[in-house]
């Protein structure tokens, strides 16, 4: 038992005012502030397919957030589109010329214009998927989206608030 003894052995410690004492220890209900948050954006164009973070979650730098579908052109329907312009500044070049172009030539380009519309219609769009990551280490505080939402680069998807400093208030105590 004598071994203990000295483990146990409590020294006085000067005493402490109570203002001393309401500076030191914190109100136990007051909540730990947040830091204003920031938006993270969807910096792509597309509809989002799926949504893997929700208000209250902590996340880590890099976490896949959300996952966005993309509709890209294939190189027949870049090659659709080049061609459709062409044909509509050839069409309007006929329209203002003076004297005006024969009915024949207005109606061949019409023409030429519905074929290469009913073209780029038929085509199959192709997809891909963006992702959207935590920028920072923290905690979503909202979530701005929904899924099937369309979203622009500028589309904010969820409100990140940096992780809370941690109290590191000491507790002063007084034993008589």
């Amino acid at each position: 038992m004598a071994a203990f003894g000295s483990l146990l052995t409590l020294r006085p410690t000067p005493p402490v005012t109570p203002a001393e004492a309401q500076l030191a220890v914190p109100a136990a209900t007051a909540p730990a502030p947040v830091v204003a948050g920031q938006s993270v954006t969807a910096r792509q164009t597309g509809r989002l397919h799926e949504l893997y973070a929700h208000e209250g979650q902590h996340v880590r730098q890099g976490q896949l957030l959300a996952k966005i579908l993309i509709k890209t052109a294939s190189v027949p329907q870049q090659q659709l589109t080049s061609r459709l312009n062409q044909q509509q500044l050839a069409y309007a070049a006929l329209l203002a010329q003076r004297p005006a172009s024969a009915p024949a030539t207005l109606a061949e380009a019409r023409q030429q214009l519905d074929a290469t519309r009913q073209q780029l219609a038929r085509l199959v769009p192709m997809f891909s998927f963006g992702y959207v990551v935590a920028p920072t280490d923290g905690l979503i505080t909202r979530t701005l989206v929904r899924l099937g939402d369309r979203l622009t680069p500028t589309s904010a998807v969820v409100r990140l608030a940096d992780f809370p400093q941690p109290d590191t208030t000491q507790l002063l105590t007084r034993v008589d």
